[in-house]
């Protein structure tokens, strides 16, 4: 590892440090011509690290920024996760154009869920349960600063996974409504044309709730029971002359909400 000559007054002590809390988050900063140092501010005889200019300039483009009394550790975007509707694709047009309306302000993070499966809206016809814990493992801890967003049955994942874990923003569009008592509004077998049976019992037994900070759109010319459900989950946004799409309509009035 390469040294340079740091003298103990060049050491700046993070803004972010809790030098009083549980975990005692100290980090001191010496930015010098030679490179720059990170040691621990309550124990300077404790081994310090040290980085090139270009390596902490590196650091620095994804995990902070360095500027005035103090070196401030910045945190990283909030990171967004989409989940798209059966059949869609992330990297169909109107995803992308969701995607880049949203990167000055998140980090898009990719989910590995299937969409395309011609028989079941779920991906395939493992348990509910599994697929909503699969997709759970995949959101990187804490959530608390993140947005999950969801179309149609994509919007019925992304309301799952957030009963779980805890978001900043939870949008969904156009919600899939096949929990409790919603799925009587299929015939038997219509339900079984794109879900499972194993599915279709486990969605009979779910029962709603309002999540907190969340906010669901639909079409004005959508059916009955999603815009009936859409009001019962939490604040409604209605999408004049829209319908069951994501259309520039849908995705002009999703990005006042992101």
């Amino acid at each position: 590892m390469r040294r340079f000559p740091v003298r103990d007054g060049e050491f700046k002590i993070s803004s972010y440090s809790d030098p009083g809390g549980i975990i005692k988050t100290c980090v001191a900063v010496a930015k010098t011509s030679d490179g720059v140092a990170v040691r621990h501010s309550q124990d300077s005889g404790k081994s310090t690290l040290f980085f090139t200019s270009a390596e902490w300039e590196a650091f620095l483009k994804y995990g902070g920024f360095f500027g005035g009394p103090h070196t401030y550790m910045a945190r990283a975007k909030p990171k967004l996760y989409i989940l798209p509707g059966w059949g869609h694709r992330i990297t169909d047009k109107n995803y992308q154009k969701l995607i880049a309306i949203a990167e000055k302000k998140y980090k898009f993070v990719p989910l590995r869920i299937a969409t395309r499966n011609r028989k079941y809206a779920l991906g395939n016809a493992k348990s509910l349960h599994q697929i909503i814990k699969n997709i759970t493992r995949q959101i990187a801890l804490p959530s608390s600063d993140d947005v999950i967003f969801g179309f149609s049955i994509g919007a019925l994942q992304a309301y799952l996974v957030a009963r779980k874990l805890k978001f900043n923003k939870i949008i969904l569009c156009s919600i899939s409504s096949v929990l409790e008592n919603d799925l009587q509004t299929y015939s038997k077998s219509e339900a079984l044309k794109i879900f499972s049976p194993l599915q279709c019992r486990e969605m009979r037994g779910v029962r709603y709730y309002k999540l907190k900070n969340s906010i669901l759109l639909y079409g004005e010319k959508e059916s009955e029971i999603t815009q009936t459900r859409s009001k019962s989950l939490g604040k409604i946004v209605e999408i004049k002359e829209g319908d069951h799409v994501l259309d520039n309509a849908y995705i002009n009035t999703i990005k006042k909400y992101l």
